[in-house]
């Protein structure tokens, strides 16, 4: 574990008193080669948050993480919020348990790392568990961290666009959630022992290797429904494009309606159907986009990696 916190108290003497703010946990994993996209996500957070709340990042770190990459993240601390930490933790352990064969899979290891989190981060009783790189955090996330789990062992929000690996029919999953945005009862996933549960059932997985979105699919498959929590859409809101394209054709269902009042509120803007870094998106997304990449200090190696993400589009302007 690193924790750059803890190395300016080390060397400096700089004591957080941590009881005087709202402490919220948050860990995303990724590797170097996907940092630059995750610090977008990390701006947003950073730059939205209240300043009552103190922000701790947990990333875990796989494959070839550099100490370098460390020091550039925990940089944004110091340009867009002071009232964050940034701790490091290995996520090595992931690829040993659930086999090299997740290298292959659409996600790679960093995805299945994040089940470790209740475990890495054993100070607290929950830790939300976000993806990088395609979220907006757009407010404070001590609405969404409050939220009560009522003894649930995992909180997510519904996915109106993938069924769970819909090619083999035999499945069908009530309330199938999304795993962009996960709260975890982590007390109760370190009592239970449930991240060495979810790692025998994936080893014994017929479909092992073969999944659309393996850890949705896999989270979907394993935990019951009355283990599962539903959150309202505002916290991993998915549904701009379905918003978009009603109002340019002009016909709005009841689904379109209710997405129109989420967004009034939205948490987390989740694109999902656009990837905005591939060119994928309309002005209003990629401006958004454009301009917490600006609060990095990283900008144009941002846009040297990522060119069609930082040229605007106006087809929809």
């Amino acid at each position: 574990i690193l924790s750059f916190n803890n190395l300016d108290e080390i060397i400096y003497g700089n004591k957080t008193d941590y009881s005087k703010f709202n402490n919220i946990h948050i860990a995303m994993s990724f590797d170097n080669d996907y940092y630059l996209l995750s610090s977008i996500t990390i701006a947003s957070l950073l730059s939205n948050a209240n300043e009552s709340s103190y922000i701790h990042i947990h990333i875990i770190s796989v494959e070839n993480f550099l100490y370098s990459t460390m020091k550039k993240l925990n940089s944004l601390k110091y340009k867009i919020n002071n009232n964050s930490e940034f701790i490091f933790h290995d996520g090595s352990k992931a690829e040993i348990d659930f086999g090299f064969q997740i290298k292959s899979e659409p996600y790679g290891v960093g995805e299945y790392a994040r089940l470790l989190s209740p475990y890495l981060i054993n100070n607290t009783d929950k830790i939300l568990v976000t993806d990088s790189g395609d979220l907006f955090i757009e407010k404070d996330l001590l609405e969404l961290y409050n939220y009560p789990l009522n003894d649930k062992l995992i909180l997510g929000v519904i996915d109106p666009y993938t069924k769970c690996f819909p090619q083999y029919t035999f499945f069908k999953k009530e309330n199938y959630f999304n795993g962009g945005v996960l709260l975890f009862n982590s007390k109760k996933w370190r009592k239970m022992g449930i991240y060495q549960d979810i790692v025998n059932f994936y080893n014994s997985f017929k479909y092992q290797g073969r999944l659309p979105t393996p850890i949705q699919d896999i989270l979907n498959t394993f935990f019951p429904s009355l283990a599962v929590g539903i959150m309202p859409l505002r916290y991993n809101f998915q549904g701009f494009y379905d918003i978009y394209q009603s109002r340019e054709d002009n016909k709005y269902s009841s689904y379109s309606n209710i997405l129109i009042e989420e967004e009034k509120n939205l948490v987390i803007r989740h694109n999902n159907k656009l990837k905005v870094h591939l060119g994928e998106s309309n002005y209003e997304l990629n401006k958004k986009w454009n301009d917490y990449a600006k609060l990095t200090g990283f900008y144009e190696e941002i846009c040297l990696k990522y060119p069609k993400g930082c040229h605007y589009s106006l087809d929809f302007e």
